[in-house]
C-alpha cells in the first residue's frame, strides 16, 4: 500500500551517489592499474637486464634480512672503483637467501631497482604479479565504467519519466465493462 497521494507526480530517484561512488572506484581501479603497469615495466626491465648479465658491477654487503611473504636481504652496494657504498638499502636478488649471512660481501650487478648476484637466477615473480595486477585492475576499471554508464542512463531515464508524469494530466475513470448479452 502506498501512502503517496494519487495526484502527486512520480519523482525520479537520483542515483547520483551510486554514480559518483562508481566513478571514484573506477578512477581508483585505473590508477591502480597504471601503478601496477609502471612497476611491471620497471621490474621487467631490471630483471631482463639482470638475466642478460648487464648492469654496473660492484659488491653488495648484506645488512638485514626482511621477511614478508618472502624473505630478502637488504644492504649497501659499492660500485667497483669506489671506496664507500653509493647505494644503501638495496635488495639482493638471485642469491640463495639461506646461504647469505649479515656482513657477507657478494659480487653483484646493479640493475636499477635491485642488485643481482653474479651468476644468480633472474627472479620474474614480481614482474608477473604486477602484470596480473594490471590486468585485473584494468578489467575492474572497465566494468566500473560500464556500470557508471548504466547508472547514468538509468538516472536520465528516470528523470525523463518523472518529467513526463508531471506534464501529463492524470484522469481517473472507471474502466468500462464489456457489454454482455447483445
Amino acid at each position: 500500500m502506498s501512502t503517496r497521494q494519487a495526484d502527486q507526480p512520480v519523482r525520479a530517484r537520483r542515483p547520483w551517489v551510486r554514480l559518483a561512488t562508481t566513478l571514484l572506484l573506477t578512477a581508483a581501479m585505473f590508477a591502480g592499474a597504471g601503478l601496477c603497469l609502471e612497476s611491471a615495466i620497471t621490474q621487467g626491465d631490471a630483471t631482463s637486464r639482470a638475466h642478460a648479465g648487464k648492469g654496473r658491477p660492484g659488491t653488495f654487503t648484506a645488512d638485514v634480512r626482511r621477511c614478508g611473504r618472502t624473505c630478502s636481504w637488504y644492504g649497501g652496494f659499492t660500485a667497483d672503483g669506489l671506496a664507500a657504498p653509493d647505494a644503501r638499502d638495496r635488495e639482493l636478488r638471485g642469491a640463495h637467501e639461506s646461504s647469505v649471512r649479515a656482513g657477507q660481501r657478494i659480487r653483484v650487478r646493479d640493475v636499477g631497482r635491485f642488485v643481482q648476484a653474479e651468476g644468480g637466477k633472474a627472479e620474474w615473480g614480481s614482474t608477473v604479479a604486477n602484470s596480473m595486477g594490471t590486468f585485473v585492475l584494468g578489467v575492474l576499471g572497465i566494468l566500473g565504467g560500464v556500470s557508471a554508464t548504466v547508472l547514468w542512463n538509468r538516472g536520465r531515464r528516470l528523470d525523463q519519466n518523472a518529467q513526463n508524469a508531471a506534464v501529463r494530466p492524470t484522469t481517473w475513470s472507471m474502466p468500462s465493462s464489456p457489454r454482455r448479452g447483445r
